[in-house]
């Protein structure tokens, strides 16, 4: 529930870019942002988000695709609803461990949807954007939980440390 609610914070690297882009009409472009978003899964996620509350009546299917929300809802608009801030590094400024773990899950999310996209290209697959996002998501919940409860999983990581059989969702149950 709280997640839910909570203000998704995105990377400093994506704040900074976004508004590079934003400054630069020449550079401003649905793809050039779409690049931006998509590197950047708690981006993806509060964009996601906004095109999940702001659904008109009349849409049949879910958009998933990061450029064709960006033209369905304009870049004034996306700029102006959803925002590149908070940002992660300084929600984490005083956790350095939780950080570090953040941005590695990130990696893993980034690495994981490079090579989802990859495969889906080389099999032909008509949706490579959708399972570039998809998969760039499966790790956003582990993302959050660095954000929103460091202390905690820095716990569950010590646990694991100590008893290397010890799965997560054991240690996270503890």
């Amino acid at each position: 529930a709280f997640l839910g609610q909570a203000d998704i914070p995105v990377l400093k690297h994506t704040a900074r870019e976004l508004e590079r882009l934003s400054a630069d009409e020449a550079l401003l472009n649905a793809r050039s942002i779409a690049d931006v978003v998509t590197d950047d899964p708690l981006m993806t996620v509060k964009l996601l988000r906004y095109m999940q509350t702001h659904k008109h009546r009349v849409q049949k299917h879910e958009l998933v695709d990061v450029k064709q929300m960006l033209l369905m809802i304009g870049l004034e608009t996306f700029f102006r609803e959803v925002p590149a801030t908070p940002v992660a590094e300084d929600l984490l400024h005083g956790h350095l461990d939780a950080l570090v773990q953040l941005l590695q899950t990130v990696q893993r999310a980034q690495r994981s949807s490079s090579y989802a996209f990859d495969w889906a290209l080389r099999l032909h697959d008509l949706h490579a954007e959708e399972v570039l996002v998809s998969t760039l998501l499966s790790h956003v919940s582990e993302m959050l939980m660095w954000c929103f409860n460091p202390e905690e999983m820095l716990e569950i990581q010590k646990l694991q440390q100590t008893d290397e059989t010890l799965r997560s969702t054991d240690a996270q149950k503890q």
